[in-house]
């Protein structure tokens, strides 16, 4: 007889009342004990007798085993499982009777030590780079953790053990640890702070969210003296150690400050993600300080959620407090979990709560509140704003409170701040007033910023808004409720100063009137008067049309990536309104731009965490809710259709890769039902423990595969879909932690992996007949542990990922097929074209697409705005990549150019333009060697074959043409003596008679060369012959021959050791530029130290008008300079997300010196005018890998690439106005221009 079960009252609670029913469940069939149920299904007694003790809800597993044990059907199972989604919701939080061991959004604090946890190996690191260096910062995208690791893991370290020295000496002494963060007037705020303390040691300043100094902080003197006060800490005499925390988007604006870029060189701590072991650590370590219990299940899922994403910790720190306030008990549950919608869903499940809970004016000043807190990025992701608590105004403070005690926001002292960025993407409400309100925001921050330094000027009516800016204003805040008491007073100010100069222009016309009238025999010097008048409003109407055509280039920056078609639209009207270097720069960049288009009208549907998938074509979205299927024309976000089916998501398992199938798995087995046709096709198959089952469709949808685990063994089957016959049936040397069994896409094979990942079997469907994959055994086990697996869809050949790349084994031969280099491959889609001659490639940030007949490099690379994506998918027939961005958005890349290079021949390994454009010479690399060619700039046609073909490996030969483009110089191999170089070939052809012009021997190491005109002597530049290439590279200030070759002789016009392995020779031949900034005259030999401040250079180009001096750093940075290199004219904005920029490996000049062409390692072209460097520059993206060579020719810019010798960008605003209205299907429409360009009267824009 067992042990008396204790009693439960119903009324006690929802759990309660749950266990209560079961216990009566239990009684209706007979009142078996717990052991008689045990042997019924596979859970322990004890387990069995949990779910009915009242303490907790069960699991939804052991429910269901619970109610087949007691011998409960199909339907008993499906009303217990609605009955415990009823009391999962039912569920009240747990009383907080304590504080959480999780911090939520809020970052861990100084006292915080003993609950941080999977942070060790850093927080050693970290201490150890700081005792060595005295000004250091920590670098990591936005929610890796960055201000917890400083304020729980290094301040405490510290306090405890004092900074350790680099010698590993005696650590030295702080004398005090100061903590701020910069704000919107940092030097002014924290002066003070600098100060070192009087104690002995010296004083640490932790500048938390160091980014603040470039998304808050809009004067750049103030942001010099604050940058000055840190870089103070240099000087060991001023007593100061500086750690600085930096998000990685905001890493490449530090180097445009000189001597701070050269102190991080070597002081950077990078933060990446967790790996799994120390996410455990943050996950159990805490709960187990305080006694609680994690589940293994949640812990599991939870790592598993988080995974590789580098701003996932803050979701994490936020779903576990949700999970910590709904425990069971001392237990943190699996279901509390998926309750507020795992890792993803728990921040919206918070906030979402919170908003609904208030009326209707409440959520007004809830909107208004937190947009206030928000800086919205340019170019960067938005950013939290601190703002004081006066600023909110009284009427805030029920909400504020409400907000705080959610640990949506936070309060510190006079401040109010939002407790991490992380909510300002992972709610959608505040994402989508945070998009439509955009514009506004930079407006509003604008306006605050403004007002706040006429307050500081005493109020000086010269610091007051007029013109386009107190317009702009005035139309936007009509509302004065939004604003606060400071900045209603400055508006009203404006307004006020604004009607008086008005009235006083009044009164002047009336005085002028009045004259004109007394004195009609002035009438021709009314005329002038009025003419100038009309001049002078023409005039004003002009700045009124530059103000809005910036304002507007500005919004299709910031629309560029989340409504394509839009920003298009508005880059072409900003430059129809005003014809100004931001708006051309606009119309350029929607001419060519990738994006091109976002389906995001999805409805939300109603299951978190819903699964939704792409058709094979990228055409069809699919989503799965609790009761229905809805799909949508993924292009426009257009509903399609819905099929109502009660419980479809509980059942659901997978779906056809045309999204027109999907399985379900029903307590009679797996049953496919038509979603288009809202029917299920025949009857259920396979098998019935939908706890020992998974299945999933093969590539073309008609077969179905099932895995069925029985004891020790696993039975894998293949289905018809449609006549639910089976076709194969296979046992052997599998288990359920195999990888899921393969089919080819002509449902002939199936793979199947032995238990130790080690062996990979080929099963023909149909006969039954199996045989060893034909690889090596190391290929074997590379392929059963891929995450990913796919076929080629030719069906002759697996592909499958390795990490840094994709391999493909054909399954016939056993032969590799050409691999794909893909940089930390991630989680690879594996998707191929129909026909198979394109892939996809998904890496950490980008998309690839690959022409796999040339596979050396892919044809086009674009950097993901969102990090990482879901499925990817090419559809062919419209020249689009689509891919997911969230369950509910996807997006459309423009890759027809790339489907639609020609690609000829070996690939070109050096290439140059002539200075008109029109001609391109180019090393073109084969099997026998480099052979020069000269080819049409227009369409890459040959023109002819010049002679000097050299071997394959010898360096590329060098390319020059003179000034006019009637000669080309190129080098054509070394000389030798005894296996020894003792010179270099150089030979000059004429491009206009097509015939070679001399033959040259100069006795160097050429390593450029410039004509500065047809008949002129060429000058080279190089190392001296007898040095070997080893004793070049090892020699610290190797010593460089410059000659100049005429007709008949050479001379030595110099040699000097140079200090550098690079130099540039300036287009008259006259100097030579050092790559370490030093300027040689050829012809006295005097140097000058120019370009200072600049680092590695690796680029340099002269304009050739002589104004204009471009360079480029190993770091990917490129500055203007005069052409004497003495003054700095700016340095170029790349517009660049990425932390570490690409390296950039072409520059050019127009031939007028307007425009400056930079070419990148991944094949994107930047435009600048030179008239306004700091612009961001025109983009546009790159094919077919590094750019080799870059020319100007009437409107196109013309750019060479390795395996595509010539295509042609348009330059000209009209071409590329033309381009982006054909892609935009026109240009704005007329309720467009209202919403846009309200302040303006409509006009055709295309």
């Amino acid at each position: 007889m067992g042990r008396r079960e204790k009693p439960l009252e119903p009324s006690a609670g929802p759990v309660q009342r749950f266990a209560y029913e079961l216990r009566k469940f239990r009684a209706e069939a007979g009142g078996p004990t717990y052991r008689t149920l045990a042997g019924r299904v596979p859970y322990s007694a004890p387990t069995l007798s949990a779910a009915a003790a009242g303490e907790r809800l069960p699991s939804l597993p052991v429910l269901l085993a619970y109610v087949e044990a007691c011998g409960g059907g199909a339907e008993e199972a499906a009303e217990w499982e609605r009955r415990w989604y009823e009391t999962l919701a039912a569920v009240e939080p747990a009383p907080d009777g304590g504080e959480s061991p999780y911090p939520g959004l809020a970052r861990f604090g100084p006292g915080d030590r003993a609950r941080y946890h999977g942070r060790d190996d850093l927080i050693a690191e970290l201490l150890a780079l700081t005792a060595r260096r005295r000004v250091t910062a920590v670098v990591g995208a936005s929610g890796s953790g960055k201000s917890s690791l400083l304020r729980a893991g290094l301040v405490p370290a510290l306090r405890e053990r004092g900074a350790e020295r680099a010698d590993g000496g005696e650590a030295a002494r702080l004398a005090a640890i100061r903590i701020l963060t910069p704000g919107e007037r940092p030097a002014r705020t924290h002066r003070a702070l600098f100060e070192p303390s009087t104690a002995d040691g010296d004083t640490l300043l932790v500048v938390d969210q160091f980014e603040e100094v470039f998304s808050l902080c809009h004067d750049p003197a103030e942001r010099d003296r604050f940058l000055d006060l840190l870089l103070a800490a240099r000087d060991p005499a001023d007593r100061l150690r500086v750690v600085l925390a930096v998000r990685a988007d905001f890493y490449g604006r530090c180097a445009e400050h000189g001597p701070l870029a050269d102190v991080l060189r070597d002081a950077t701590l990078l933060v990446g993600p967790m790996p799994p072991h120390r996410l455990r650590e943050a996950i159990v370590r805490p709960a187990a300080a305080e006694r609680l219990v994690v589940e293994r299940t949640l812990t599991a899922r939870i790592v598993a959620d988080v995974g590789d994403e580098p701003g996932g910790l803050p979701l994490m720190a936020h779903a576990l407090r949700e999970v910590w306030r709904r425990r069971s008990g001392k237990t943190l549950t699996l279901a509390a979990y998926e309750a507020i919608g795992g890792v993803r869903g728990a921040i919206a499940h918070t906030a979402e709560d919170v908003f609904g809970r208030f009326t209707e004016a409440e959520a007004a000043v809830a909107r208004t509140l937190l947009l206030r807190m928000v800086a919205p990025g340019d170019g960067t992701q938005d950013t939290r704003r601190t703002v004081e608590r006066a600023e909110l105004g009284p009427h805030c403070g029920a909400v504020l409170e409400r907000l705080v005690a959610a640990r949506l926001l936070t309060v510190d002292g006079t401040h109010v701040d939002v407790a991490h960025e992380a909510l300002l993407s992972a709610w959608p409400r505040l994402r989508g007033w945070i998009e439509t309100d955009r514009e506004r925001l930079r407006l509003h921050r604008a306006l605050t910023e403004a007002a706040l330094i006429w307050r500081d000027l005493d109020r000086d009516p010269g610091a007051l808004y007029r013109g386009t800016r107190l317009s702009a204003a005035r139309e936007a805040f009509t509302d004065a409720s939004e604003l606060t008491t400071l900045e209603a007073e400055f508006l009203q100010a404006a307004v006020a100063a604004h009607d008086h100069r008005a009235r006083m222009r009044a009164r002047a016309v009336r005085r002028t009137r009045a004259l004109l009238s007394a004195l009609a025999v002035l009438l021709c010097l009314a005329a002038v008067a009025g003419t100038i008048a009309w001049q002078q409003n023409r005039a004003g109407d002009l700045r009124a049309a530059e103000a809005q055509g910036r304002r507007i280039a500005g919004i299709a920056q910031t629309l560029r990536v989340t409504d394509p078609r839009t920003a298009m639209r508005l880059g072409v009207a900003a430059w129809r309104i005003a014809d100004l270097p931001e708006t051309r720069e606009a119309v350029r960049t929607a001419g060519v731009q990738r994006e091109a288009g976002t389906a995001a009208g999805f409805e939300a549907a109603d299951a978190m965490n819903a699964p939704s998938y792409l058709s094979h074509d990228g055409r069809v979205l699919t989503a799965v809710g609790r009761d229905k299927v809805t799909w949508w024309d993924a292009r426009s976000g257009r509903r399609l259709g819905t099929d109502n089916k009660k419980g479809i998501f509980k059942d659901y398992t997978g779906a056809s890769p045309d999204g027109r199938f999907i399985a379900l798995h029903t307590a009679r087995g797996f049953a496919i039902r038509d979603v288009r046709e809202g029917r299920t096709l025949g009857q259920p198959f396979g098998p019935r423990d939908w706890r020992n089952a998974d299945g999933g469709f093969g590539p073309d949808g008609r077969l179905f595969v099932t895995r069925t685990e029985l004891g020790s063994r696993v039975l894998v089957q293949v289905w018809d879909v449609r006549r639910h016959r089976r076709l194969a049936r296979v046992t052997g040397d599998i288990t359920s932690d195999s990888p899921f069994p393969l089919l080819s896409p002509d449902g002939r094979l199936l793979v199947t992996c032995s238990e130790d990942g080690r062996r990979m079997t080929l099963h023909t469907v149909g006969d039954g007949r199996a045989r060893r994959a034909p690889w090596p055994r190391k290929v074997q086990r590379q392929a059963c542990g891929a995450e990913e697996r796919t076929f080629t869809p030719d069906s002759r050949a697996l592909s499958f990922d390795v990490g840094d790349g994709i391999r493909t084994w054909e399954v016939g031969s056993g032969q590799e097929r050409p691999r794909l280099d893909v940089p930390d491959v991630g989680e690879w889609q594996g998707d191929y074209s129909e026909d198979g001659t394109w892939a996809v490639t998904t890496g950490a940030r980008e998309l690839a697409l690959w022409r796999l007949t040339t596979p050396g490099a892919p044809l086009m690379r674009y950097t993901l705005p969102e990090g990482t994506v879901g499925t990817a998918r090419l559809d062919t027939a419209s020249g689009m990549l689509r891919y997911q961005a969230s369950g509910t958005v996807v997006r459309s890349i423009d890759v027809r150019d790339a489907l639609a290079s020609r690609r000829g021949g070996g690939p070109l390994a050096g290439a140059g333009f002539s200075p008109d454009g029109r001609t391109l010479a180019v090393a073109r690399r084969d099997r026998e060697g480099q052979e020069v060619q000269l080819r049409d700039a227009r369409d890459g046609r040959l023109r002819a074959r010049l002679p000097g073909r050299v071997c394959r490996d010898c360096v590329t030969p060098l390319l020059g043409f003179s000034p006019s483009g009637g000669t080309l110089a190129y080098t054509a191999g070394v000389g030798e003596e005894q296996g020894a170089p003792v010179g270099t070939i150089v030979r000059r052809w004429s491009v206009g008679e097509r015939r070679p012009r001399a033959s040259e021997f100069v006795p160097s190491m050429v390593e450029d060369l410039v004509v500065p005109s047809d008949k002129a002597p060429l000058v080279t530049f190089g190392s001296p012959a007898s040095d070997s290439p080893a004793q070049v590279q090892d020699n610290d200030a190797p010593e460089l021959d410059i000659w100049k070759v005429g007709e008949r002789a050479g001379s030595r016009e110099l040699r000097r050791p140079m200090g550098t392995h690079g130099a540039t020779l300036s287009p008259d031949g006259r100097t030579v530029l050092a790559w370490n900034g030093q300027l040689t005259d050829i012809r006295t030999g005097r140097s000058t130290r120019v370009l200072r401040g600049e680092g590695d250079l690796r680029q340099v180009a002269f304009s050739p008008d002589g104004r204009f001096l471009a360079v480029s750093d190993s770091d990917g940075r490129v500055a203007l300079w005069n052409a004497r290199g003495t003054r700095r004219l700016g340095v170029l904005a790349t517009g660049s997300p990425a932390a570490v920029p690409e390296e950039s490996v072409a520059l050019a000049f127009s031939p007028d010196g307007r425009h400056l062409a930079l070419g990148q390692t991944d094949g994107t072209v930047r435009l600048w005018e030179t008239d306004t460097p700091r612009l961001t520059g025109a983009a546009y993206p790159g094919t077919d890998g590094p750019v080799l060579a870059l020319g100007f020719a009437g409107g196109a810019l013309r750019v060479a690439t390795p395996r595509t010798a010539t295509r042609s960008l348009p330059l000209a605003p009209g071409r590329a106005a033309a381009a982006a209205c054909r892609r935009a299907d026109g240009g704005l429409t007329r309720a467009e221009w209202r919403a846009y360009v309200p302040a303006l009267p409509f006009r055709k824009t295309c």
